[in-house]
């Protein structure tokens, strides 16, 4: 039987903001936290008919028993790169930092290092292994568009002689992308800077230094940027 925040008719994204706003001990926003990605999760997606946008199970549930989270729902979907459309997920992923950061939190104050720190590791996979797919998505629609331009296509260039805004990354405006970009790239730098935390508390050595030379280039990226 799901616990009863999952099974609630009332559960809304609205609702968990208001009760998410309010004081709360560390355990109740970390169910909070893992309903509103579960809410994410199982949000049809737009024009699929195969209902991928969930792959919940119950054993995935937030419990009030031990360290729990949803950061396990949908893992498969967070390989899909491309922005275009995906952009919609970029509250879920949001969210799944917040509560990787609360159970990072937790584990300081309790002093353990594995039920919340591990955790916080699988929510951190997703975000790192999403935005990774899409920033890719990104550049692979740009080279897309600028293939149409040194095509010569005259409907893909507007009198000024650039790019016309819908040519590809989805439809969307090259403002659009660039502002995606920027949203991906700052949530990337945060979910990097607690991929550290968790590997230094596990004592994962070893891939410090990877995590911390992708930091340094996502930070010199936004200083010349």
């Amino acid at each position: 039987m799901p616990p009863p925040i999952l099974s609630s008719p009332f559960l809304t994204h609205s609702v968990l903001d208001t009760l998410l706003s309010q004081p709360a001990s560390a355990q109740d926003r970390i169910n909070l936290l893992s309903a509103k990605i579960h809410l994410y999760a199982n949000e049809p997606t737009p024009g699929a008919a195969t209902g991928q946008a969930s792959s919940s199970t119950p054993s995935s549930s937030p419990t009030s028993a031990a360290p729990s989270s949803v950061t396990q729902i949908d893992a498969a979907g967070a390989r899909s790169g491309g922005l275009g459309r995906d952009e919609r997920r970029i509250p879920e992923m949001r969210t799944r930092l917040d509560l990787a950061e609360v159970q990072l939190n937790e584990a300081r104050q309790t002093g353990e290092s594995g039920g919340y720190t591990q955790q916080a590791d699988a929510a951190l996979r997703i975000v790192l292994d999403w935005t990774r797919g899409a920033m890719k998505g990104i550049e692979r629609r740009r080279k897309e568009r600028s293939g149409g331009r040194e095509e010569g296509n005259p409907a893909d260039v507007n009198k000024s002689g650039s790019l016309s805004p819908a040519v590809g990354l989805g439809g969307a405006t090259e403002e659009d992308a660039t502002g995606w970009e920027s949203e991906l790239r700052a949530m990337r730098r945060r979910a990097l800077g607690m991929a550290i935390q968790v590997e230094e508390a596990l004592g994962r050595t070893g891939r410090i230094v990877g995590l911390g030379k992708q930091l340094v280039e996502e930070e010199s990226m936004q200083s010349g940027s």
